[in-house]
């Protein structure tokens, strides 16, 4: 079964996304990169229709938090977070998406992937309480982010007073 999320727009949120629009002189910075393109570049690719409605959202309503996905893991016993930062800088290196950024090209949004040597994956480590947690990962988690210019995988790590650590 197929689930949808509506979206409500309020008439705030219609002024906000006005400023995204190309043209208009309070536009958002997303959409004042602009990039060469090659036809023999191979860091730098067209989107499929899917992910230009995704960029397009992004575009339009940048402090919503539409491409945001959060996944928290209770580890019970503590995991160092160098080690964890390690981890997620091989992974961001090994997977060539996650190193993509969307950026403009004769007024067409393409796909480029970054250096891996250009990322730092890396961990916003912090303290939490039992009774803050839940408030403190949402608040985490809603935070916007630049397709254009951050990095596409964000992790932070809470750690708990008893030892345990929430990955975010």
């Amino acid at each position: 079964m197929t689930s949808f999320r509506f979206l409500r727009l309020s008439a705030p949120a219609l002024a906000r996304a006005a400023s995204g629009v190309p043209g208009n002189p309070a536009r958002r910075s997303i959409w004042s990169f602009v990039i060469n393109v090659s036809a023999d570049d191979p860091s730098v690719l067209p989107l499929d229709e899917r992910e230009e409605a995704m960029w397009m959202l992004q575009c339009l309503l940048p402090d919503e938090g539409m491409l945001n996905l959060g996944y928290a893991l209770y580890l019970s016993e503590g995991v160092d977070a160098a080690e964890l930062q390690r981890a997620a800088r091989w992974v961001v290196r090994r997977h060539p998406m996650l190193r993509s950024s969307v950026q403009l090209a004769h007024g067409q949004p393409f796909r480029v992937f970054r250096d891996p040597a250009e990322l730092s994956a890396a961990i916003d480590v912090r303290a939490a309480t039992r009774a803050a947690l839940t408030s403190d990962i949402r608040a985490v988690a809603a935070r916007c982010f630049d397709i254009g210019r951050d990095e596409l995988v964000r992790l932070s790590l809470f750690q708990l007073p008893d030892g345990g650590q929430v990955l975010l």
